[in-house]
């Protein structure tokens, strides 16, 4: 749909990004592939039924910073449903490589697919910062039996990066299905996860971790967090 080199690209106003390819077999960034420079997104912003191969399927960000405000990322995925053949499908809306800079303030992220890891969100070894934020009801199918528990995350997956999540934000039925599939909610993966008042409700894994696996991870601190309703090996 989009693509920025490099430079400032500003999205508002009830945009709609809808439907958009990239196919190729390292496509990257349905929607939207920056890879440097500074990306803004606000104004009700939609980002609907994107696909990729490689990961993003709504959003890539390979390098820079990323904010976006009051936005919706809704059925995007990188799971083999439209642009092809998963590759390996990581970030079912977005898809933050390396150490970029992200931040996500009342964004709506739902019902998006990986096939492999973050149904959601995918986060590399930058800072992922996530207030007042919903995360509802995606899918990642992550199956690695060479290294089981190192794929899924139906909600969030963190790579070795920062996650910081606080406010009113909600991780609520995410599935991490994958006969291998670890973190129903959030898979924090050699990474730090910050946590502060939210909510991890009604998420579902097939091999650990309902609402939250730390695999070989830093530090994960958790104030005053809601963890209800989480199950684990119930996904068939």
């Amino acid at each position: 749909g989009l693509f920025n080199d490099g430079g400032q690209l500003t999205i508002d106003s009830q945009t709609t990004i809808s439907q958009n390819l990239a196919t190729g077999t390292a496509g990257s960034g349905g929607g939207l592939l920056s890879i440097a420079g500074t990306v803004n997104i606000s104004g009700n912003t939609l980002f609907d039924s994107n696909s990729a191969n490689r990961a993003g399927g709504a959003i890539e960000v390979v390098d820079g910073e990323m904010y976006v405000t009051d936005a919706v990322m809704l059925n995007n995925d990188v799971n083999n449903l439209a642009a092809g053949m998963a590759n390996p499908g990581n970030g079912g809306a977005v898809h933050i490589s390396g150490p970029a800079l992200s931040q996500f303030d009342a964004v709506h992220i739902d019902a998006n697919q990986a096939a492999s890891e973050g149904g959601g969100l995918w986060n590399g070894s930058g800072v992922m910062t996530i207030v007042d934020h919903t995360v509802d009801g995606n899918t990642a199918s992550g199956n690695d039996v060479i290294t089981p528990g190192a794929a899924g995350g139906g909600g969030i997956y963190n790579e070795g990066g920062t996650l910081d999540l606080s406010g009113s934000t909600a991780i609520t039925n995410n599935v991490a299905d994958g006969a291998q599939s670890t973190g129903g909610g959030i898979l924090n993966a050699a990474g730090t996860l910050m946590a502060n008042g939210i909510s991890i409700m009604n998420n579902t894994s097939n091999r650990a971790g309902g609402g939250i696996e730390a695999n070989n991870s830093g530090p994960v601190i958790l104030t005053n967090v809601s963890l209800n309703s989480n199950e684990t090996g119930v996904v068939t």
